[in-house]
């Protein structure tokens, strides 16, 4: 997925985790997320899209196009099909929005 060089993070919560400790695992993550992220601020666009397949595919057009963006993840309620959507800067969002069409 491209994920280099800022990397991922994956979990894989145990039946004996309790539910502080999956908390504490979030509220780091959240965290860790808002000091790393350079769209982290709430001037930003999300796009969501129809299958992983096509989160691809944008990732692809995104660099050869040479257009900042970020992956963040979706919860089944917001779009059941895909958990990842594109979030990109105000400034670039009519750039991919074209480009995503």
């Amino acid at each position: 997925m491209g994920t280099f060089p800022r990397g991922a993070v994956r979990f894989s919560f145990g039946f004996f985790k309790t539910p502080q400790e999956v908390d504490a695992a979030l509220e780091t993550l959240t965290c860790l997320t808002r000091q790393t992220s350079p769209l982290t601020s709430r001037n930003a666009s999300v796009f969501t899209l129809q299958s992983i397949y096509q989160v691809v595919e944008a990732e692809k057009a995104l660099q050869r196009a040479g257009l900042a963006f970020d992956f963040i993840p979706v919860s089944k309620e917001v779009n059941p099909e895909c958990g990842m959507a594109i979030e990109t800067s105000a400034q670039e969002t009519r750039a991919v929005r074209a480009l995503l069409a």
